[in-house]
């Protein structure tokens, strides 16, 4: 682990684009904590048009899945991680401003809920790209697992930190407050050296004497 945490620090693309897991994970899991709740018991929409606004948002993270090469090679690695990891925060603004149980405010829903399911697989798959392109093939393993534990154990406390949240200012500030959260990660990429990335570049090594990333 100590490795691992030595490795990601020394490498600043590395650093920078951990740092920014670190803080999507965390308000993401904060808005998806409260994301039914507030549909319901505060924006007032139906169950049944929950159930459709949550279908339209699956189908805006298979797009953005299938889609994520596309962009990465149309506008380039950096440019594609900025403007990914900003749209969670565009789409779940937007849905900070949904009331009522009428036609309109469902697809309002179901547009800010596609918005905000896009980006990330789009996020994810260019930056575990990055991530592999970057890292020596012997130091994979270490560095995967170190930005697994931050990211995956980060969202069990954005997860507390939605509920605590809700219970202290209630659902829609909650929605509110962790959609601009979720435009931190797009800044942190914004003023890395990352944003300059455009090709995924592999990294040289030595078999008989391998180097540390950095």
């Amino acid at each position: 682990m100590r490795e691992g945490f030595s490795l990601v620090g020394r490498n600043p693309m590395l650093r920078w684009c951990t740092v920014a897991v670190f803080f999507l994970s965390l308000f993401f899991s904060s808005v998806m904590a409260v994301y039914f709740l507030y549909l319901i018991r505060e924006a007032g929409l139906s169950s049944a048009a929950v159930g459709l606004i949550v279908a339209v948002g699956s189908v805006g993270g298979l797009l953005g899945a299938l889609l994520s090469e596309r962009l990465t090679a149309r506008l380039g690695v950096g440019p594609t991680l900025i403007a990914a990891v900003a749209l969670p925060g565009l789409g779940f603004l937007l849905l900070s401003t949904v009331d009522g149980n009428s036609l309109g405010a469902a697809v309002l829903a179901g547009v800010a809920t596609f918005i905000g399911f896009f980006g990330i697989p789009v996020w994810d798959v260019t930056v575990i790209s990055f991530r592999q392109a970057i890292t020596p093939e012997h130091l994979q393993g270490r560095v995967n697992a170190t930005v697994r534990s931050l990211s995956w154990g980060t969202l069990a406390l954005g997860s507390l930190m939605g509920g605590a949240l809700a219970t202290t200012l209630g659902l829609r500030e909650t929605v509110v407050l962790s959609a601009i959260g979720l435009f931190v990660p797009s800044l942190i990429v914004l003023i890395s050296p990352v944003r300059r990335m455009r090709e995924l570049e592999h990294p040289e090594e030595s078999p008989a004497e391998p180097n540390p990333v950095g």
